[in-house]
């Protein structure tokens, strides 16, 4: 089986030329949940992070590794978790 060719995606212009993206997790909507709660009370914490939108504000260059998080579009709350995005799998 041949060795396919290692992509660092390291920036977020890297990311977005690849097709992928970023999902975020705020915390301060996460912290809301209650087991008790039926599902369709529960917060919705997740979203999809308008990456073409972080290049445009940060840059293609930007650092994914140690992003300063955007605000929640929910809340505006700066605490939430970002991980990686990977489309077409």
């Amino acid at each position: 089986m041949p060795r396919m060719p290692t992509i660092v995606l390291d920036t977020l212009g890297k990311l977005y030329a690849h097709g992928h993206g970023l999902y975020g997790r705020c915390l301060d909507w996460s912290a809301r949940y209650r087991p008790s709660a039926p599902a369709a009370e529960q917060p919705r914490a997740g979203f999809v992070v308008d990456i073409a939108a972080l290049i445009a504000e940060r840059g293609a260059d930007a650092m994914i590794v140690g992003l300063r998080s955007p605000p929640c579009p929910r809340c505006g709350s700066a605490r939430f978790e970002i991980r990686l995005r990977v489309l077409g799998e």
